[in-house]
């Protein structure tokens, strides 16, 4: 079954937004291995809308869940 989410504004409507204590960040894989490079998101640039930077504004992110193990 494929099913397409369709993102109309980053914040709290797009999963790949996360809050820790260093504050908003993108955990799009595009990142991973270049901290800091993913503190794309702000309240001023992400509320009602999705950041200039956001990776998926070129390419579709892809999600693939499986079990593991499971007995």
């Amino acid at each position: 079954m494929n099913q397409t989410v369709r993102i109309k504004q980053c914040y709290h409507a797009c999963p790949l937004m996360k809050v820790d204590a260093d504050g908003m960040y993108c955990a799009h894989p595009v990142f991973n291995g270049r901290p800091w490079e993913n503190m794309i998101i702000t309240h001023y640039n992400s509320r009602g809308r999705v950041p200039d930077k956001c990776p998926l504004h070129t390419k579709p992110f892809t999600v693939t869940y499986t079990l593991e193990n499971y007995e």
